[in-house]
């Protein structure tokens, strides 16, 4: 196989390996006998180290678009993208409850929030991802 060909994604789990992709699905004991079923030699690199954008806040809380515009804090901090925008993001993260459950969002638009039942704002991913699995738990109940 030439070098570069993204073929599936290589998973290891219950002391198997497996390759999942397009029309292939492949399971090994072990890496050495899926390089020899498929004539593949697997290898590893590190990966580039990915260089970190400086986040974009308000307060804490952080928005997805780069230099936010048109900041007001009541009745919850949200932001315009351009300063002749009349849509308002609200920034942080989400949870709000849409019909079938409740679904986590970054920077939602906040007519969102004022139209769905919701939780929030969280400055980080974690915290919303915490909230969302009770939330939801709670739905199943």
């Amino acid at each position: 196989m030439e070098w570069g060909n993204r073929v599936g994604v290589l998973s290891s789990s219950d002391n198997k390996w497996s390759v999942l992709g397009a029309n292939l699905n492949q399971e090994a004991a072990t890496l050495e006998i899926l390089e020899e079923v498929k004539g593949w030699t697997i290898e590893f690199q590190e990966r580039a180290e990915l260089e970190e954008k400086p986040e974009d806040k308000i307060g804490n809380l952080p928005v997805k678009h780069p230099n936010p515009q048109n900041v007001v804090h009541e009745p919850r901090v949200s932001y315009t993208k351009t300063s002749t925008s009349n849509v308002f993001f609200a920034a942080g993260y989400y949870a709000i409850k849409f019909v079938n459950g409740w679904s986590g969002s970054f920077c939602p638009k906040a007519a969102t929030l004022d139209e769905y039942p919701h939780v929030g704002p969280f400055p980080t991913k974690l915290e919303l991802n915490t909230v969302l699995t009770n939330k939801n738990r709670e739905l199943k109940k």
